[in-house]
């Protein structure tokens, strides 16, 4: 009697015990966690599956991180969940978050190279920017370009300016590295399509004129009709007299405008000072400014003027420049 009792007990113990295992399945593949929306979270890289559940459970995604955890081991995926930085949709089970971390549909964000940024500014951009993994502290920029495979290489002008896709702990090495390889790519498919009879010697020449363009103006109309102009006072052996060079030898004395005094500064960047092209690229062209410099204009014009409203305007002669510069002194005035 007693036995029979004691064997009825454990049978309902143990059909408990199946029950209570059927219902943590259940609630653990079936039933979404009670966020009423999508939540953003991020994993560590590194992080154990014991603290990913830790994670989800704080920031609500999961009601039942010691099932999670066991789930995770028991289909041998603890060691596969990927880090990154996730959007939870609000109605997800636990079973396929388990599945939503293994495969990593991380979120990728849109990170921007402006064109006309000098390389310390991209750099600035990066450290300011908390998705990217700023893994360049402390190294010089000569240490920078050997890490990037590019040792004694200046990095004015290597970098192409876009818009990168990628995920939240990125490396800043690994955003330089595509913009570096894109620059390569877009310069070799450009030189290979330049216009004839160019005094370029190497593509590099071509950049340092299109980094002149792309600070000079805005308005992509005319960049071609500035690098004419550049390329014809190259050719009649005259100083380009271009303000952003100086700008750039200056670096941080600059203080927003020109002074009489900074336009004789000794940098073979002034372009006022020295004849010639500046040693390397001031800023970070454009494509529009690589094709114009691979295009200039056709023309004769020598001098130009900026007229205030992002446009200029073109003289072939000093007196017509003179007479230009006047006009818009005197317009600038009535106003």
């Amino acid at each position: 009697m007693l036995r029979a009792y004691g064997n009825f007990l454990a049978a309902i113990l143990l059909i408990s015990l199946f029950l209570c295992v059927v219902i943590e399945w259940y609630g653990f593949n079936y039933v979404p966690a009670k966020n009423a929306q999508t939540i953003e979270v991020y994993i560590p890289q590194g992080s154990s599956v014991n603290l990913v559940a830790s994670i989800l459970h704080t920031q609500g995604v999961l009601e039942r991180p010691r099932a999670f955890v066991l789930m995770a081991r028991f289909q041998n995926l603890s060691r596969y969940l990927k880090a990154g930085e996730y959007i939870i949709p609000s109605d997800i089970t636990p079973a396929k978050l388990l599945r939503f971390l293994k495969e990593g549909k991380v979120l990728y964000r849109d990170y921007t190279l402006v064109e006309g940024w000098r390389f310390k500014q991209v750099l600035e951009s990066m450290q300011n920017n908390r998705y990217v993994d700023y893994d360049l502290q402390h190294k010089t920029i000569p240490e920078i370009m050997a890490e990037l495979g590019f040792p004694n290489e200046n990095p004015e002008g290597r970098f192409f300016p876009d818009t990168f896709k990628f995920a939240r702990g990125t490396s800043a090495l690994v955003l330089l590295k595509k913009s570096h390889q894109l620059m390569s790519k877009e310069l070799e498919e450009l030189w290979q399509q330049r216009a004839a009879n160019l005094p370029y010697k190497f593509p590099e020449d071509a950049v340092i004129v299109a980094s002149l363009v792309e600070k000079e103006t805005a308005a992509w109309e005319e960049r071609s009709q500035i690098a004419g102009v550049i390329l014809r006072r190259l050719e009649k052996n005259m100083r380009l007299q271009i303000d952003p060079t100086v700008i750039y030898a200056l670096g941080d004395q600059y203080t927003g405008s020109l002074s009489k005094e900074n336009l004789v500064v000794n940098s073979p960047y002034n372009t006022y000072l020295y004849k010639g092209l500046p040693p390397t690229p001031i800023a970070m062209p454009s494509k529009s400014s690589l094709y114009a410099a691979l295009h200039p204009a056709d023309g004769d014009a020598i001098y130009y003027v900026s007229r205030g409203n992002g446009t200029h305007e073109f003289s072939a002669t000093l007196t017509a420049h003179n007479n230009a510069v006047k006009k818009l002194r005197q317009l600038e005035g009535s106003k």
